[in-house]
């Protein structure tokens, strides 16, 4: 059975038991700030599950994208583990319970995919007997093959009766496919079993230790691993030979030029790669980008995991975005949002290749510099644990150039700072109790209905306060002194954040009190108003004037429109490669990120600013319409990176050339803009541009100040303004002959002081010591200088200083005889420094240092002459 049709024979299958088919949530939770990942299929149903949701159904079948870096380390190393996977899902929010999960569980497998029944075995709660009353009786399992499990293995979450957190929990029961061999006979944990699925029994409310309640609610929550199915049905022992991972494996394979066995040596880098790179794409579909923070640096390290094991495999060249095609040739059908985003995953995937590359060698350049200044023989495991981390230098890398100079690695302080970041990563992406943290969401879904968003047709409207909420508790009333609170009203017309553009503010007032909104965001159907309460307080219940800061709106309308024709514009100069990667639509400003393969000309931007403004004094009506999704994308029109959309969405078209799927506000024509300037145009990854714009009346001011710049810059240089291009080219003429004469004049001063430094050098068996002062701080000529005399004398020790004005430079050179016979420049250097209160360091051959402008440079160096005099001479 291929990927597909499995996937679609769960889904079919359980349709067909009264179930409602789910979409996959995006793998960045759009409505839980509990979770930095989704990491299970049941987690965006987390309001049905505590009773509180509010989707029309009770049964829910779905394939859920997920993404866990609990077992990070894990992956290649093992058959199943993974960071990006899918999990099969059904769902019961309180309807069916154990008899039918169980009993449908195991029709699919056998009736549907045909798995031999004497191939499975299955685990339950040690207690529960209705479970195993179940597979006993009615699917009629032999006993021996119904394992028993303490709560560690079969409670969820883990060892819930005990010491797991409070909330949610129950037993649950797991399916086990036998291999035959090799493993321990009843130990569902060796390699002979592999796990398929899991039926979790969400029967109680645990209150503290030992001390479980009914749940007036019992659920069903069904997570069935789809790689590892798909390798049982294919006849394999691990999922990376499947067609999901294997295809990516053999390109791999291909790039590095060595053969692929999953028992060599190197086996897991092939493997690691092809898991991480998958992971990478898949989150940059999703409107992950790596970075430094957040989910953007869970996304750079697992890409730079799979970077480090290409180079381990040989590979000296980026490689990542060679993979893209791959992957979205596989997932594609299954996940469009994969093709869509396969511009824009190239282009963040190279550009993270280039950059880990150059970070790569950097930390081989910072190992050698800390082991120059290493006290002792032993390099901190903190050390070695920031050259792993931040420059991706491998421990074991490390650990042989250390013990190649007979020093050793603190691997145990490696090792601890290595387990506070597994605990970080653990802490965003594992799956536990946490999932059912409670928000003020939660709290007021019970009574609270989605809130209306009228923003469109005004920018004032009259409300009800349905919830006033301080920190994450809803209260009956927030005042001054609660600084940073929030209001949930029945109907808003602010604007809450989304599709890149920012979220009103305002002010709302009660009978007995003014709220300043700062920002507006909604978490699924609810519009949350954040701000501080200014003058009296305000009450839940109260009713509400509310007023969008308009000035403010302005701006963002003229912006977001704006934004709209730059995509347009980009896509008609540049060309139809382009797609969005990114933007921020704010009052004074809009950004707008896009695929492009080298910077964007000088006459190209002018282009682009052309098209814009001719766009606009078309004064083109700018129409919305509601419409269903496929309608819309067959019409043309434009989806925004990372952005996920129902059955039925917003259009917004402008003219003739700008159709986007948008739910922002927009001006009601294209000539409300006024105008628009291009500010920047710069690259934020290989392959991705970045062009910022300001329009209305920032373009105004902009245009005012750079007026007023102009008419000073003739004043000063004399000149008309349309005359001052030829009179700054004249200047810089002026400049380069000014600058040819200096030269000129240094070059024949420079011979000179060749001249006179090789007449003064002393030999000492062989060896020419050379030393005295020059005129100019620079250090480059100072290294001409050194040049020259070397070609002339042979072998030879220089010591050299350049007197300035504020500082001098200092500079000293040993031919390889020099080295050979003691004379290390880098150590003559520091004794040099030393003398004359500077500082500087070096190579054996070659070594440069800083002195202060007044030191006795003379002295110094005609003692330092002496010095190696003495040492050549021994």
């Amino acid at each position: 059975m291929r990927a597909d049709e499995l996937r679609e024979a769960y889904l079919s299958f359980f349709e067909g038991k009264g179930h409602t088919r789910y979409p996959s949530d995006s793998l960045v939770p759009a409505n839980d700030p509990t979770l930095l990942f989704t990491g299970a299929g049941m987690n965006q149903f987390k309001e049905m599950f505590l009773g509180v949701g509010n989707l029309p159904f009770k049964r829910a079948t779905t394939s859920q994208k997920c993404f866990r870096t609990g077992d990070l380390d894990n992956v290649g190393k093992t058959y199943y583990h993974h960071t990006f996977f899918e999990m099969l899902g059904n769902f019961s929010f309180g309807d069916y319970f154990k008899r039918e999960g169980i009993l449908w569980q195991w029709e699919f497998l056998t009736k549907v995919l045909r798995i031999p029944v004497d191939r499975l075995w299955v685990s339950v709660y040690k207690d529960d007997e209705e479970a195993f009353s179940v597979w006993e009786k009615e699917v009629r399992i032999q006993r021996e093959r119904i394992w028993r499990m303490g709560a560690k293995d079969n409670f969820w979450p883990a060892n819930a009766p005990e010491e797991g957190p409070n909330g949610p929990c129950g037993p649950c029961s797991e399916i086990f496919f036998d291999f035959g061999s090799p493993g321990k006979e009843g130990d569902p944990e060796a390699k002979r079993y592999c796990e398929i699925g899991n039926i979790v029994f969400t029967q109680f409310n645990r209150v503290g230790r030992n001390d479980l309640q009914p749940l007036k609610q019992r659920n069903i929550d069904t997570g069935m691993g789809f790689e590892r199915i798909l390798a049982v049905l294919n006849g394999h022992r691990s999922n990376f030979e499947t067609e999901l991972f294997r295809p990516i494996i053999d390109e791999v394979a291909r790039i590095a030029g060595k053969k692929y066995a999953y028992d060599d040596p190197l086996g897991p880098q092939f493997r690691r790669i092809a898991d991480h790179v998958r992971a990478g794409v898949f989150l940059v579909a999703d409107g992950v980008k790596p970075s430094n923070e957040g989910r953007g640096y869970v996304a750079r390290r697992v890409l730079r995991r799979a970077i480090r094991d290409g180079i381990a495999l040989g590979i000296d060249k980026p490689f990542l975005e060679r993979l893209v095609p791959v992957i979205v040739g596989i997932m594609g059908r299954a996940y469009p949002e994969v093709k869509s985003a396969e511009q824009a995953a190239t282009a963040f995937l190279r550009a993270e290749d280039e950059k880990f590359r150059e970070t790569y060698h950097t930390g081989i350049e910072l190992l050698e510099r800390e082991l120059r200044g290493l006290r002792g023989q032993t390099l901190p495991g903190e050390t070695a644990f920031v050259l792993y981390d931040s420059h991706g230098f491998p421990y074991e890398l490390c650990e042989e150039i250390c013990a190649e100079r007979g020093m050793r690695v603190d691997r145990a302080g490696f090792d601890r700072e290595m387990e506070k970041q597994r605990a970080r990563s653990r802490e965003g992406s594992t799956m536990g109790g946490e999932v059912f943290v409670a928000t003020a969401l939660t709290a007021l879904k019970k009574s609270v209905g989605e809130t209306e968003f009228t923003g469109y047709e005004r920018e004032e409207a009259e409300s009800l306060a349905e919830a006033v909420i301080r920190g994450e508790t809803p209260v009956d009333e927030i005042a001054p002194k609660d600084g940073d609170t929030r209001i949930l009203a029945k109907a808003t017309p602010f604007y809450s954040e989304s599709g890149g553009q920012v979220g009103d503010a305002g002010e709302i007032r009660g009978p007995r009190g003014k709220f300043r909104v700062t920002d507006t965001k909604r978490i699924e159907g609810y519009v949350f108003h954040y701000g501080r309460v200014e003058e009296g307080s305000i009450r839940r219940g109260d009713k509400l004037e509310m007023r969008v800061d308009r000035r403010r709106r302005s701006g963002i309308r003229r912006n977001h429109s704006a934004t709209h024709l730059l995509h347009a514009a980009l896509r008609t100069v540049l060309g139809k490669h382009v797609t969005q990667a990114g933007s921020l639509v704010a009052p004074d400003r809009l950004r707008f990120d896009f695929t492009h393969p080298k910077p964007v000309t000088a006459a190209e931007l002018s282009a682009i600013e052309e098209w814009v403004q001719e766009e606009i004094l078309l004064n083109s009506d700018v129409v919305t319409e509601r419409m269903e999704t496929t309608k819309a994308k067959a019409m043309g029109a434009m989806a925004l990176f990372g952005e996920k959309y129902g059955d039925v969405v917003r259009v917004v078209r402008i003219g003739d050339h700008s159709l986007e799927l948008c739910g922002g506000t927009h001006v009601g024509s294209s000539a409300e803009i006024g105008t628009a300037l291009v500010t920047a145009e710069g690259g934020v990854a290989a392959g991705v541009r970045r062009i910022e714009m300001i329009s209305g009346g920032g373009a105004f001011e902009l245009a005012r100040t750079q007026r007023g710049t102009l008419r000073g810059l003739a004043l000063a240089l004399k000149a008309q303004p349309e005359a001052l291009g030829q009179r700054v080219e004249a200047l810089q003429h002026e400049l380069r002959e000014l600058r040819k004469r200096e030269a000129e004049q240094a070059k024949s001063s420079g011979h000179a002081a060749v001249e006179g430094l090789v007449r003064g050098a002393v030999a000492a068996k062989g060896v020419k010591v050379v030393a005295g002062v020059v005129d100019g701080e620079d250090p480059g000529a100072l290294r001409t200088i050194s040049d020259a005399i070397q070609k002339q004398v042979g072998e030879s020790v220089l010591l050299l200083a350049g007197r300035g004005k504020e500082r001098s430079s200092l500079l000293v050179m040993a031919s390889d005889g020099a080295v050979k016979r003691g004379a290390k420049a880098g150590d003559l250097l520091r004794g040099l420094a030393e003398r004359v209160g500077g500082k500087g360091g070096g190579k054996p051959q070659i070594a440069q240092g800083q002195a202060p402008a007044a030191a006795a440079l003379e002295a110094a160096l005609d003692a330092a002459r002496e010095e190696v005099l003495a040492l050549l001479s021994r």
